[in-house]
């Protein structure tokens, strides 16, 4: 759609309100084009123009009241993904922090089991190191219940 300001040459009628535009006042006009077949020559296309009063006698604006009432009558679009979770934007960063020491341990704990851990090779698991890191999981249970609660997966 194309919207332009010009100055009415010849008197018009308000799309919004049916009143008319005088000449020679300003008026914005809106164009958009139809398309109403769709064949190979390129079928029959339409220009469809809007004309609205600036500032009518009253005051109003109806090109404004008109695009409010468009953008009303629009269904609105449907939220996707998971809801943030409400936390204060301060505690935001440290519970991120706290997150990603969560996952540094999990990744830790698979190379463990995996036999890539600190040793060369396949190593086979040092379940010494594979309780202190899951102490450290539980410690970070407990530090993350003041910035938000465990997420569900925990």
């Amino acid at each position: 759609m194309d919207v332009w300001i010009t100055e009415c040459k010849r008197r018009a009628t308000c799309t919004y309100c049916g009143k008319t535009i005088p000449a020679h006042t300003h008026m914005v006009v809106c164009q958009y084009w139809l398309k109403i077949d769709k064949r190979e020559n390129g079928g029959r296309s339409f220009r469809k123009k809007m004309y609205f009063h600036i500032k009518d006698e009253n005051g109003i604006h109806c090109w404004e009241a008109n695009g409010i009432a468009a953008a009303e009558r629009k269904p609105k679009p449907v939220p996707r993904g998971r809801p943030m979770i409400q936390v204060a934007p301060e505690n935001r960063a440290i519970r991120s922090k706290i997150l990603n020491q969560r996952s540094t341990i999990i990744q830790r704990i698979r190379n463990e089991v995996d036999g890539t851990g600190m040793g060369e090779g396949t190593d086979p698991p040092n379940f010494e190191r594979i309780e202190h890191l899951g102490i450290m999981l539980e410690k970070l249970k407990v530090k993350i219940a003041d910035y938000g609660g465990a997420p569900k997966n925990w």
